[in-house]
């Protein structure tokens, strides 16, 4: 909330008595010209209603002085305020005004940098104390502890996804900081609503602490690390969380102990054709597979021209060489002489998919591709086309791309499930990112057999989404062939998901044909230019 003590304390030079400030009692014409035109009634009245509130504690004050005889100092006012004055005279915790009085200062009309910091940390205060209420709301709606009806959780998860337009994932997570806050830690909870402490210090007191189930243990923690929340990073103040469970916490021997049966492997792809391959195991494990990897990558670096080659041939690199060597442990055949050799793509034998238009595979075209579900450049998507032994038929609609056949090598109808899964691209509900195949299923959206088996009437749902639908925390309707239906949650959301273009969207600028299956009439010569021509556009219409 703004300082009083820039506006009231102000003396007429003496330094013993307060000045008389005047106000404008809220006329419309003083509002912010900025905010003008987004500016609601209620919130002018809400303006007006806070400078109301202000001026009656200074004549309440004025009173007071009068009561003591100290009177205020007749015709003395006060200069209005600069916006480096406004800015640096937030202070305090963080009230529902402090908006408004932000948003009223442009910050182009700052002068220090001093003032400028300022707005930032005045606007991180508003956006903790806005954190906070988002808490509170949400224990309102999903309730302080959980029901324990599981589907009932991921359909509270799944209602406030749609409403923030998240994953369910990042849902959940909001919804279990928001219960630890109002139920275990409520320090937290009135720093956040201060200002004092940011979303993600709670957000990772709640992670950190997620297995400890001693509520006087979480006190304690709680206690012992709310000081250095409000001066450290989360990063930092990460690590601290941690050596306090760790101090604090009598399970936490048994607890680490137990962590390594959470051991495992897990890939997902990149942008660019990449893919990432992350591995969780005990430390000293992971460290000796990385000294083995940094040994076999120094030799292979020097076998490339060491960092002398490197400004040439990116493949010198230690990153990439680290990458290969470890490619070649795992894939690598061993020699007799304990050498190892490898070729990529050409060691083992794995289906990628490539996604490839044919005016595109045959150079004509220059139109992006996709690799393993990402778009990947043309001329990349070609050089994994050349090493291709089998293709698939894939036909799309001209109008808006969605999928009509996904054919085999032998150009015959896949299943169903083949089909729709490759025309929905993963589970269709609009809250979930869920493309694996492992956790995917066909779901009848008329249950069979009162429903048929045909691509309109099925769709693709991850496990959950699934049981979420069959046990009526949601609704499908209007549902198309060309994978378009709508969705309606139990509280009466409503979603259209429309038909999804499996390669390019049609909608899009058409691309520029690099080279016309005909070649172009001759043109005229051009007339004299007076000016300089705009550069064209690359995705401008074609001119055939």
């Amino acid at each position: 909330m703004y300082d009083d003590e820039v506006m009231r304390n102000t003396t007429n030079g003496t330094g013993d008595q307060p000045v008389t400030v005047v106000f404008d009692d809220g006329a419309d014409d003083n509002w912010p010209e900025e905010l003008g035109l987004f500016v609601t009634e209620e919130e002018r009245a809400f303006a007006r209603a806070l400078v109301v509130e202000h001026l009656a504690e200074l004549a309440e004050q004025d009173e007071i002085a009068e009561a003591n005889g100290w009177g205020p100092v007749e015709g003395c006012e006060v200069d209005p305020l600069t916006p480096d004055e406004l800015v640096l005279g937030l202070a305090g915790p963080a009230h529902e005004s402090d908006l408004l009085l932000l948003a009223s200062v442009h910050p182009d009309d700052l002068e220090s940098n001093a003032a400028r910091l300022a707005y930032v940390a005045g606007l991180d205060r508003v956006a903790a104390f806005v954190a906070a209420k988002r808490s509170q709301v949400l224990v309102a709606f999903a309730g302080a502890e959980p029901c324990g009806d599981y589907l009932a959780e991921v359909a509270d998860e799944h209602e406030v996804a749609i409403t923030r337009r998240c994953s369910k994932y990042a849902a959940g997570r909001d919804i279990d900081v928001a219960r630890s806050l109002a139920t275990t830690f409520r320090q937290f909870s009135a720093a956040l609503l201060a200002g004092e402490v940011s979303e993600g210090h709670c957000r990772t007191l709640v992670e950190r602490t997620r297995d400890v189930r001693d509520p006087e243990v979480l006190v304690a923690i709680e206690t012992r690390v709310l000081r250095k929340a409000t001066r450290l990073p989360v990063g930092k103040f990460g690590d601290e969380v941690t050596k306090a469970v760790t101090a604090l916490d009598a399970d936490a021997v048994a607890r680490h102990r137990r962590a390594t049966d959470s051991r495992c492997v897990y890939s997902r792809p990149l942008p660019d054709g990449l893919g990432f391959l992350g591995v969780v195991d005990e430390w000293s494990t992971i460290k000796a597979m990385q000294a083995t990897i940094d040994a076999d990558a120094a030799v292979l670096r020097q076998e490339r021209g060491g960092a002398a080659a490197v400004p040439e041939d990116d493949d010198a690199r230690v990153g990439a060489c680290r990458a290969d060597a470890l490619a070649a442990h795992v894939l690598g055949t061993v020699g007799e002489d304990g050498t190892v050799t490898w070729e990529p793509r050409e060691s083992v034998q794995v289906t990628v998919d490539v996604v490839i238009d044919l005016d595109t595979l045959r150079g004509e075209d220059d139109r992006l591709a996709l690799l393993e579900g990402q778009p990947v450049p043309a001329q990349i998507a070609r050089e994994w086309a050349d090493t291709a032994r089998a293709w698939r038929r894939v036909v799309t609609d001209p109008v808006d791309g969605h999928l009509l056949d996904y054919g085999t090598r032998q150009y015959l109808p896949e299943p169903l499930r083949r089909f729709v899964m490759s025309r929905d691209g993963g589970c269709i509900a609009p809250d979930c990112t869920t493309r694996s195949p492992r956790r995917l299923q066909l779901d009848h959206v008329v249950p069979f057999p009162d429903g048929p088996s045909n691509v309109a009437n099925t769709d693709t749902k991850c496990i959950v989404c699934h049981q979420l639908k069959t046990a009526g925390h949601l609704t499908v309707t209007d549902t198309n062939a060309d994978g378009s239906r709508t969705w309606t949650t139990a509280s009466g959301q409503t979603v259209h998901i429309p038909p999804r273009p499996f390669l390019h969207d049609p909608a899009d600028d058409p691309p520029t044909r690099l080279r016309p299956t005909q070649p172009p009439a001759p043109e005229p010569p051009p007339a004299p230019r007076t000016t300089t021509p705009a550069p064209r556009d690359e995705d401008e219409t074609p001119p055939f």
